[in-house]
């Protein structure tokens, strides 16, 4: 899934004209800590265990060599707040919940 940073995001709402966001709803994600050579995931979930309401932006593209129309989103991301800043800068944005980090085998 990708993601759209920040810098991006003006110019992509700019040409959607507010008509095309949405909520991806998931039960949890994995952001993944580099340290040195190693990943480390971490995974966030609401902290109640229920589904938490990511914001995304989509769009219906035609794929140039097939012809095909293509239905596509990205997650929107923010500079990282200061629980998540601890191990990542850019983190999904998330609309208004608590989450809890757990990192495996921790």
């Amino acid at each position: 899934m990708p993601d759209q940073r920040q810098s991006q995001l003006n110019h992509h709402f700019l040409l959607l004209s507010g008509q095309k966001r949405c909520i991806i709803p998931v039960i949890g994600f994995y952001e993944w800590q580099h340290v040195g050579n190693e990943k480390i995931p971490w995974y966030i979930y609401h902290s109640e265990n229920e589904i938490l309401s990511i914001a995304g932006i989509y769009n219906d593209w035609i794929e140039d060599n097939t012809g095909e129309v293509l239905s596509t989103f990205s997650i929107v991301t923010t500079e990282a707040n200061d629980m998540m800043h601890i191990f990542i800068t850019q983190a999904s944005v998330c609309l208004l919940f608590s989450v809890n980090l757990l990192k495996p085998d921790g």
